[in-house]
């Protein structure tokens, strides 16, 4: 990275979306391409804590 310049950093996250149902993460029968083909190609968290189960709260904490 030239000095400088700053990172590239896309962060997604997914709303109301229980990591077990999703293909990547084994999941039988849920279908989930785009989710797999980001997950394949990206850092993973695979523990996470939230520190409040209402959302806003929670994604400004993420955010900040």
């Amino acid at each position: 990275m030239a000095s400088g310049s700053r990172p590239n950093i896309l962060v997604i996250c997914s709303d109301e979306h229980h990591p077990g149902f999703a293909a990547y993460r084994g999941h039988p029968f849920v279908r989930t391409p785009n989710l797999d083909r980001l997950a394949q190609q990206a850092t993973r968290f695979t523990r996470a804590y939230c520190n409040c189960p209402v959302c806003t709260p929670s994604r400004m904490s993420f955010i900040t």
